[in-house]
């Protein structure tokens, strides 16, 4: 099993829609993929929200069932929700109980990758853990085998990837990238062409509006980014995932 984190540079940059849209389509290939909400910076728990959770569901999630049933971590069986295929999601919880066990949420997430880890039949774990170095994102990001930090093709993003540390398994995506705009497009380039480009996947998701817009209401994000001009990128990704955990099964048999 290879346990995946998804990451924002800054808020708002597309984490849980990468996050939901990686998962489904592992599980369309045929993969077995757990999507885990661990994103701290959250109104509505939307990674849930994006694989179909019904929205009375997402007040049971793993810090609940954790916290309620601290000596069994198998109570997590019960936050288990099946989205289509081989996909699941399990929800972070209550907003009241995140505001109380903050202290405790890696104690808790160690409870539940152990749990996971015991599960034969899991091929990836996909965790959305919001903003980058945030303290569950940080404690998560040296579980995993594999980081994906999302940035935004916008002024300020050239100067918060100059000033952030990396990792070796550490790679970047370029998503809501404008193709009308040559500002956008500029940075890109920037970016490309920065201090840390080898890390960069050699993708870019663009961001059409127009079908969001449209399909907003009618299913979850995942479900039309397959039709929306994310498709290619998002199929790319994944082709540079399984490349990216084969190099990383390589480094650590050296070390």
């Amino acid at each position: 099993m290879k346990t995946i984190l998804i990451q924002g540079i800054n808020a708002n940059v597309g984490t849980s829609t990468i996050a939901s849209a990686i998962t489904y389509q592992l599980s369309e290939l045929g993969k077995t993929a757990v999507l885990i909400d661990a994103n701290m910076n959250q109104q509505a728990n939307s990674v849930s929200l994006l694989l179909g959770v019904a929205p009375e569901k997402q007040n049971t999630g793993w810090i609940n069932n954790l916290t309620e049933n601290s000596s069994n971590s198998s109570a997590v069986d019960g936050c288990f929700y099946h989205y289509e295929n081989n996909s699941f999601c399990i929800p972070l919880g209550s907003l009241e109980i995140l505001e109380r066990k903050r202290e405790s949420l890696p104690h808790l997430a160690d409870k539940l990758l152990a749990f996971l880890n015991s599960q034969e039949n899991i091929d990836y774990l996909i965790i959305d853990a919001g903003i980058k170095n945030n303290p569950l994102a940080k404690h998560l990001s040296s579980l995993s085998d594999i980081m994906f930090t999302v940035l935004e093709a916008d002024g300020n993003c050239v100067q918060r990837l100059n000033s952030s540390k990396t990792s070796y398994n550490e790679f970047f995506i370029i998503n809501k990238l404008n193709n009308y705009s040559q500002s956008s497009l500029d940075v890109q380039s920037l970016l490309l062409n920065s201090k840390l480009k080898q890390s960069f996947i050699k993708t870019a998701i663009p961001f059409d509006e127009s079908v969001v817009s449209a399909y907003m209401n009618l299913m979850p994000f995942n479900r039309f980014l397959k039709i929306s001009s994310a498709s290619l990128q998002l199929e790319k990704i994944i082709m540079e995932l399984f490349i990216m955990c084969k190099d990383i099964d390589k480094i650590k048999d050296q070390k």
